[in-house]
């Protein structure tokens, strides 16, 4: 051998002597001292600190470690558990040694400890076993695996199996049983071979006893058969794949266990044991999961069975969760006792029995609890529907993948920190008590259990685990996306929806999904970020979108999903809703389920609404919808197209959406409003109720709340816009009011409009008079402005409304011109609110951004110039202002007249201006059309006006509120809103100093500009063309815009005159205005707010030139050397006073004819300006009589001739005002001076006007007289037939009366009869007698609906005769000094004297009803008409001859005479009060003054209504008088006996009726002040009489007086009601 050395020589060298870590040097040497603590450091690790003992002991030769003291320090370390068997276990490696055996036998220890762990040469050494006992143990050995003779029947040996038995579960249920395997095994294996037992018998008594007690030592039994013989050892089962399925396992074990499956009764369930055991042997790998898979496989059929049955049982609750509950109702039966026999024939029901699953999904549920993830996945795959036919197969397949992605979710869950997380796991404390004002607290004691279900519900007491604590051993961990979206797909395929049951697995993959498109959005390759969001999208809507709607309420799962979505565009979300609404719910049987649940829900919600619960019912909504907001959205907003009053109700449920609601809500929106159904009415005028419901939804939803994405809204309407729909202009326009709060300015007050000229706090107070909240919508005007700037539709926007008013005008087809007028004045109001938002809210810089310039607009985009500048106007105003304030718009320093921030519109306007633009100047141009009201007009007076009223106002509040805080029931909510109204006020007129001294300085300075513009202005002498052009493209253009405008160009013609412009003339603008007849055209062509500001204007411009009249004015601000525009063209000098006074009543005369021909005209929309246009101007016009007179016969004829009832209505309105200004017009020589010839000329024209008015009031009044005789014919004849009817009546009911009153032997004869002929004959009667009384009840039905209409249309006839004969005495009172006689040759009576002269001749009296005679042959015949006798005067005699008749006279009437010339008869002495009549009632009704008898208004129920229309100073009116009497003499049922008169005025002439006799009293309340028929009270008020008795003659007692003192103090409890007496 070299010297090198071989290769083995390094398993020569010596080894080195082992390091110990117990028993070392040191301790060796003081073990004798310190045995007794190094005892409790063995126990820490016995088997390498016995191992170290033994090692050293059995080579002690220094006697380090005497025996005495080691068995003494081994008994105390024994005395921890497993010590022993530890030792034992390490005393077995050593090899024999007499010092280790003589240590054995020193400890005695138990002879089963011993034979458990120890060889048997040792134990032959210690005399456990015999020395024989090798040949003995052969000897078994042999018998049991040569000898044929086994015994594997329980009777064949007995005693064998009772003592295998025994043994194995005496170890098996020990508390050390771990530590008890091998030698229970080594005991199982001595019991079977000294009894000859069948090992595979064996084995499965072992498989039931490890069955018996699995859940507390599944572990024992693992590791006993993995040390027995029946281990497959090397072939060991593998369940890591699908292919390795059937490989491997004990066959034996596996033929066993298919016994047990295949014999065990299926008609009950397996044992959960059983299930379990054979899960963790297959888990185990003991057998293999193929083996014993065609022993519980179930047929095709089966689970097809079960499949339909599925599909059924969903159908069925489908059906039951979206349809009413009548369907379910039971068939009416025919009769009861039909329905009798049918519940008697119908068994009872009988009990359901709970049905057995197949073993194969009780197998399955098993598998998937133990974490059998593979065999679970063949299984799936071979029946995919098993998730949805068992509930538990779909939770447990949920748990396995929660288990699966746990790793993945660990890295990205909100919680990282485990103290904090174990923390949060702890149950609190629970207060026990109270002890020294403190508060005791004790553990939350909860017991801890082991199940064999996984899935079993903890509850507050009892906590359960899962036995078997390695079922997540094997499972796939997830920890990358790809491993993620593989599991997803091997196992949430079969689950689908059912992923939603756990809703802690959905919440923590919709966090993984956020975090990994989270992580693609930050990738730096674009291409690679796409498509990972790509991906992801795919993946959320494959196995999480179409689960959100089954998670019914859960409205944090639903976020955590939302979350998902919201990374991804409109477009992608909006997808998967139709999807969702279109495919999903229609295929997949549990997304339909929830659909019509929630449907469902909704309507239940919808129709128990009411008042008191309107809180929990919008709640109830809301929670609804967190899962499934489109069904419910869908039926809300349906329902609110049909009742728009719920839409404030749904706004204040709508606090309570979720995220995803309000996506599915716009997008619901969006589907009703793209529906294809019409958005107007039948007429094309108006939308229809559909539409306007959605928009005012729409509006309030987004001033309310800022979760609306009003970037969908509006990106919907540009692109309705863009197409030329015109339908989302209702949208938009509510949008705007509500979130902006802006109101329009149409119609406003002159002053109004004035005030919005001035500075900001005058228009804020103004804003709180016309309920404009701008200022309080701030945020959400805002959050608008900003989502159109967001998407860049600023401008868009803008442009496409411009753009509409040509798609609404010109290529509608609506052809009325009403429609497209009305739409116009629409469309302009939304422009005028979109530009005042603009203006008001909108960013200068975002503005200016995004805005294109003013030339742009008009020359590239089309805008009309009045909508372009309006837009502009604030910001140049702005620009134009700091310029001007620092000094760089003079023109020394830019070379320019012009200001150099509209310099480039002066130099590009000129492309927007017409071809034959020449005489005017570009900078004039730009001037009047960039200025606004506040630039020329500083109205100091408004400022200090409006000071005074506010402060008023103020003083007006703080005194309520003083008063306020008194009244305790005044809430404190009310007077802290009129504390806040104070402060605003208050804070206003703080204001108001300032703004007025900014609006001076900055008027000042405009007025400096325009000092320095205005000889630039008009270039050139060319006046008329001039002013012609200047009016056609500025003035009249801007004037009909707006309001504002009106007023501006108004004030701006005048300033121009102020300040003397060069060329400019105000005559011939004025000839302009007033005398180039275009007012027909232009009304004819505007819409009805345009016809209304051009009012506005020339009611402006006449009031300034009507103030011109006065010569002192007009010498002041009109006429001057510096003011050239009074000079006449071609002339040198100024107009004269009475030379401008002619101009202007040439200019009236001008705006006359336009108006007539305008007013004439038989067009609807020129008719309809035309009075809009006058009743602005009525203010100041017309000045003139004449032509006030001209303009009321044309609009009184319009109000009676027009057939259109809008223009009817408008015209009768607009007479009455033509009319009022008549008092503040003035003759025509007092308007302007006027030449001889024109002043004959005029009064001859009086004259015969005056002649031709009387001539019409004559005719008009003869016929009036003859339509009045016909009428009171019609009336008589109505009268007598309806009396006809009553008789006929009274004698049919009198003669049932008696019929029904038999005698006493037709009773008898009665009673004879058969009950069936009893019942017949009173069955008959009873129908009869029900016919005959619903026939009365719809006679008298008739005569009542038949009486009021009558009613009804006398009073409307007498109303309007009362209105013509007003009108007839006010034109007669002008036109002529003497009254026209009356009717019927009455002697006309002085005026003055008519108002308080009662109607002269006697009075006429009528009979009571009861006292008529309906015969007509007691009537005497009528008149013929026009003769002398009325018909009035014919019925009065008739009732006076009847009324003489039942008092039992000589029969001579006494009719009243049928001329006033006739003598009355004399009157009869006055009574003295209370004389004749005891009962108060008795005197009153004598007290009355005679009716004047009216034969129209007679009633048949015998009601006098009197006719009291000749008292006209009388307070109440005709018809509550009538009402009056008629109620009272209803209520005293008044008699006919006679009465003696009671001293009356002169004019009165008959005697009243009887009076009646004292009613019964009527019961009153103990609580009233005194009985009505009480003679010590006094309910009745003494008619004529005062209180001193005196008759009714004299003063303030007259007829007149008493009368009107009677009515007005009545009451409305008749007559016997005095309020203010029973008051005193």
């Amino acid at each position: 051998m070299t010297e090198t050395g071989s290769p083995w020589d390094a398993f020569s060298v010596e080894p080195t002597a082992p390091v110990f870590t117990f028993f070392t040097d040191d301790c060796l040497s003081t073990f004798r001292e310190t045995f007794s603590d190094l005892s409790t450091t063995v126990a820490r690790a016995p088997a390498e600190a016995f191992y170290e003992l033994l090692y050293v002991y059995s080579r002690d030769s220094t006697n380090q470690l005497p025996l005495n003291i080691l068995v003494m320090f081994l008994n105390e370390v024994f005395e921890t558990d497993g010590a022993v068997a530890a030792f034992l276990s390490v005393a077995a490696s050593f090899p024999s040694n007499p010092k280790i055996v003589t240590l054995l036998r020193m400890l005695k220890l138990d002879d089963d400890l011993l034979v458990a762990y120890l060889a048997t040469p040792m134990l032959v050494q210690l005399d456990v076993v015999p020395v024989d006992f090798d040949r003995q143990l052969k000897k078994r050995l042999r018998d049991r695996n040569y000898t044929s003779k086994k015994f594997n029947l329980l009777h064949e040996e007995s005693e064998g199996y009772a003592r295998l038995l025994t043994e194995v579960h005496a170890n098996f249920a020990a508390d050390d049983c771990l530590a008890r395997v091998e030698s229970t095994h080594r005991a199982v294996c001595k019991l079977i071979g000294h009894f000859n037992l069948d090992s595979t018998r064996v084995l499965d008594l072992l498989l039931d006893v490890f069955a018996a007690s699995l859940v507390k030592n599944w572990r024992f039994a693992v590791q006993f058969l993995r040390i027995s013989q029946w281990w497959p050892r090397g072939n060991e089962a593998d369940n890591s794949a699908l292919d390795t399925l059937f490989c491997g396992g004990s066959d034996t074990a596996a033929k066993l266990i298919g016994l047990k499956l295949s014999k065990h009764d299926r008609s009950k369930e397996l044992p959960e044991s059983l299930k379990a055991l054979v899960a963790v042997l297959v888990k185990e790998g003991f057998v293999s999961f193929g083996s014993i898979f065609y022993y519980f496989s179930p047929e095709g059929e089966t689970m097809a069975t079960l499949e339909d049955d599925y599909k059924q049982r969903m159908d069925a609750e489908i059906l039951k969760a979206s349809a009413n509950e009548l369907v379910f109702a039971a068939p009416l039966g025919d009769s009861d006792d039909e329905f009798q026999e049918k519940e008697k024939k119908e068994p009872k029901p009988v009990k359901k029995t709970a049905t057995v699953l197949p073993p194969t999904i009780q197998l399955l549920r098993t598998f998937l609890g133990a974490g059998l993830f593979w065999p679970s996945v063949y299984i799936l795959l071979k029946f995919p529907c098993l998730p949805f036919v068992d509930d538990a197969v779909a939770d447990l397949l949920n748990r396995l993948v929660r288990a699966a992605i746990a790793s993945l979710y660990a890295q990205i869950q909100p919680i990282q920190s485990a103290k904090l997380f174990e923390k949060l796991q702890v149950a609190r404390k629970l207060a026990t008590g109270k002890k020294d004002n403190r508060l005791l607290f004790k553990d939350h004691k909860c017991k801890h259990l082991y199940t064999l279900k996984p899935l079993a519900a903890p509850s507050a007491a009892r906590s359960f685990t899962y036995f078997y604590d390695h079922w997540r051993d094997g499972v796939p961990a997830v920890r990358t996306l790809a491993e993620f979206v593989a599991v997803s797909r091997a196992l949430l395929k079969f689950n689908k929806t059912r992923v939603a049951r756990d809703p802690a697995l959905f919440v923590e993959m919709c966090r993984i999904v956020v975090a990994e498109v989270r992580a693609a959005v930050a990738e730096p390759d674009a291409a690679f970020r796409v498509r990972r969001s790509e991906d992801m999208f795919q993946y959320f809507r494959t196995f999480l979108f179409p689960a959100m709607a089954t998670l019914c309420e859960n409205g944090q799962a639903v976020d955590e999903a939302y979350r998902v979505l919201a990374f991804f565009p409109l477009e992608d979300r909006y997808n998967l809703y139709s999807e969702m609404d279109k495919v999903l719910c229609k295929s997949n049987l549990e997304i339909k389920w929830a659909y019509g649940r929630a449907e469902k829900d909704t309507k239940d919600v919808m129709k128990r609404l009411l008042t008191s619960n309107i809180k929990a019912m919008m709640r109830r909504l809301s929670k609804i919808s967190y899962a499934n907001p489109i069904p419910v959205f869908r039926g809300v907003v349906s329902r609110l197209e049909s009742f728009d009053n719920l839409s404030v109700l749904v706004v204040d449920a709508a606090k309570y959406f979720n995220t995803y609601g309000w996506d599915c809500l716009m997008m619901t929106l969006l589907v009703r409003l793209t529906s294809e159904r019409s958005a107007l009415q039948s007429d094309g005028l108006n939308d229809r109720h559909w539409v306007k419901s959605l928009s005012s939804f729409i509006g309030k939803l987004c001033k309310r709340y800022p979760q609306v994405d009003i970037k969908i809204l509006m990106t919907y309407l540009l692109k309705s816009f863009r197409q030329h729909d015109i339908s989302g202009l209702s949208i938009l326009r509510e949008v705007l009011a509500e979130m902006s709060g802006i109101k329009p300015i149409s119609d406003l007050s002159l002053q109004q409009i004035e005030l919005l000229g001035a500075g900001p706090s005058l228009i804020r107070g103004l804003h709180g008079v016309i309920k404009d909240t701008r200022y309080e919508s701030a945020r959400s005007s805002r959050r608008f402005v900003d989502a159109l700037t967001a998407i860049n539709g600023l401008a868009e926007l803008f442009v496409l409304l411009c753009r509409l008013e040509e798609e609404v005008v010109f290529n509608s087809n609506e052809s009325h011109l009403k429609i497209l007028c009305n739409k116009k004045d629409e469309l302009n109001s939304l422009l005028h609110i979109f530009t005042e938002t603009n203006a008001f809210f909108t960013r200068s810089d975002a503005f200016l951004q995004q805005m294109p310039d003013v030339c742009e607009l008009v020359v590239k985009y089309d805008v009309p110039v009045e909508w372009s500048f309006e837009i502009w106007r604030k910001f140049l105003g702005k620009l134009v202002a700091e310029d001007e304030a620092v000094g760089k718009g003079t023109a020394a320093e830019t070379a320019s007249v012009w200001n150099p921030v509209l310099l480039p519109i002066v130099e590009l306007i000129s492309q927007a201006l017409p071809s034959h633009w020449q005489f005017l100047s570009q900078g004039l141009y730009v001037t009047f059309w960039q200025l606004s009201l506040y630039d020329i007009v500083f109205p100091e007076k408004l400022y200090s006006t409006e000071t005074e009223r506010l402060t008023g106002v103020i003083n007006g509040l703080a005194s309520d509120i003083r008063m306020s805080y008194r009244d305790k029931e005044i809430s404190y909510d009310k007077i802290s809103e009129k504390e806040d109204h104070k402060a605003a006020l208050a804070k206003i007129v703080a204001a108001i100093p300032g703004d007025s001294a900014a609006h001076r300085i900055h008027h000042s300075a405009v007025m400096v500009r325009m000092n320095r513009e205005k000889g630039h202005w008009f270039p050139s002498g060319e006046g008329e063309l001039q002013m012609r052009d200047f009016f056609s493209h500025c003035l009249l253009p801007r004037a009909r815009h707006s309001s504002l405008d009106a007023m501006y160009v108004a004030r701006f013609v005048f300033m121009l005159h102020l300040l003397g412009a060069k060329h400019f003339s105000t005559l011939a603008l004025f000839k302009v205005i007033f005398a180039s007849q275009f007012l027909l055209r232009t009304l004819f062509t505007s819409s009805r707010n345009e016809a209304e500001n051009l009012g506005i204007f020339f009611s402006q411009v006449l009031r300034q030139a009507d103030e011109w009249r006065d010569e002192v004015v007009f010498a002041e601000s009109a006429r001057g050397e510096d003011l050239p525009g009074l000079v006449p063209l071609g002339g040198t000098e100024l107009l004269t006073f009475d030379e401008f006074r002619a101009e202007l009543f040439h200019w009236h005369n001008a705006l006359l004819s336009d108006l007539s021909r305008s007013l004439n005209s038989v067009d609807y929309n020129c008719r309809r300006n035309a009075i809009t246009f006058l009743s602005k101007l009525l203010v100041v016009y017309p000045s003139i009589d004449s032509h006030c007179e001209i303009l009321a016969v044309i609009i009184h004829t319009i109000a009676t001739t027009d057939p259109r009832e809008d223009i009817k209505l408008a015209a009768t309105g607009l007479l009455g005002q033509v009319r009022s200004r008549r008092k503040n017009c003035v003759a025509m020589p007092e308007f302007y001076a006027m030449s001889p010839e024109e002043a004959e000329q005029y009064t001859v024209l009086q004259t015969k006007k005056v002649e031709v008015e009387t001539a019409k009031i004559k005719a008009q009044k003869a016929r009036e007289a003859s339509e009045k005789q016909v009428r009171e014919y019609e009336a008589y004849d109505k009268l007598m037939k309806a009396r006809e009817q009553q008789k006929l009546a009274s004698q049919r009911a009198s003669e049932e009366k008696k019929a029904e009153q038999e005698p006493e032997e037709k009773a008898e004869k009665i009673e004879e009869l058969k009950p069936e002929e009893k019942a017949k004959q009173s069955e008959e009667k009873r129908e009869k007698k029900s016919g005959e009384k619903s026939e009365e009840k719809s006679k008298r039905s008739e005569k009542r609906e038949k009486r009021s209409e009558e009613k009804r249309s006398e009073e409307k006839r007498e109303k309007r005769e009362r209105r013509e004969k007003k009108e007839k005495r006010s034109e007669e009172k002008k036109d002529s000094p003497v009254r026209p006689a009356g009717p019927r040759g009455a002697t006309p009576v002085p005026r003055d004297d008519s108002k308080r002269a009662l109607p002269s001749g006697p009075r006429k009296t009528e009979a009571p009803r009861h006292t008529l005679k309906t015969g007509a042959a007691s009537l005497p015949p009528l008149p013929p008409p026009n003769t002398g006798t009325s018909v009035k005067d014919i019925l009065i005699a008739r009732i006076e001859q009847e009324r003489a008749k039942s008092k039992g006279e000589d029969g001579k009437s006494r009719t009243a005479p049928n001329s006033a010339s006739s003598t009355p008869p004399p009157l009869p002495p006055p009574a003295p009060r209370g004389a004749e009549f005891a009962n108060p009632r008795d005197r009153f009704r004598a007290q009355m003054p005679p009716p004047n008898t009216n034969i129209s208004r007679l009633s048949d129920s015998g009601r006098d209504k009197r006719d009291s229309g000749h008292d006209k100073r009388d307070s109440r009116s005709k018809r509550d008088r009538d009402g009056q009497r008629n109620r009272d003499a209803s209520r005293y049922n008044l008699p006919s006996t006679p009465a003696k008169p009671v001293q009356r005025s002169v004019t009165a002439a008959a005697s009243l009726p009887p009076p009646p006799p004292p009613p019964p009293p009527r019961r009153t309340s103990s609580s009233s002040s005194g009985s009505r028929d009480s003679p010590n009270s006094r309910p009745y008020r003494e008619y004529g009489r005062s209180e001193s008795g005196d008759s009714g003659n004299s003063g303030r007692n007259s007829e007149r007086d008493a009368r009107k003192d009677s009515w007005q103090e009545g009451s409305d409890r008749g007559y016997g009601g005095d309020r203010k007496r029973r008051r005193q």
